[in-house]
């Protein structure tokens, strides 16, 4: 992932190198989805649908950009979730945990990462 948010960077996209970093660098992070018209932080484009991204600090990007970065931050935070899910759940709920529905939630937000990131550089490779 680095690589791909290197790369990015050196071709002028830093503000999603920035955003990514960010998020994986950002225990506490909360999405919200906003049906406003606002302009985007990463492309500069004018939408009526953002998703505000609250941790150290707080941004507002195109909605179609939630898949990936909630995504990216799941990943990056999985032992952070799952500690908070095992404090919360008694032993009754832990019986009822499906751990090969948790793995496949994990597997998909890393399958939408790594989709995105191949098209990301993808797309870079040919500017």
């Amino acid at each position: 992932m680095d690589t791909t948010l290197d790369s990015c960077e050196r071709s002028g996209f830093s503000a999603i190198a920035k955003l990514c970093r960010d998020i994986v660098n950002s225990p506490l992070c909360t999405f919200d989805t906003l049906q406003q018209w606002g302009v985007c932080a990463v492309t500069g484009r004018t939408v009526n649908r953002m998703l505000q991204i609250t941790s150290d600090t707080e941004r507002t990007v195109d909605d179609n950009l939630a898949q990936f970065l909630i995504s990216l931050w799941s990943v990056s935070h999985f032992e952070l979730i799952e500690s908070a899910r095992a404090e919360v759940a008694d032993d009754d709920d832990t019986k009822h945990v499906c751990a090969e529905d948790m793995v496949a939630s994990y597997v998909s937000a890393y399958k939408v990462i790594t989709t995105s990131l191949q098209s990301t550089l993808l797309s870079l490779s040919t500017l």
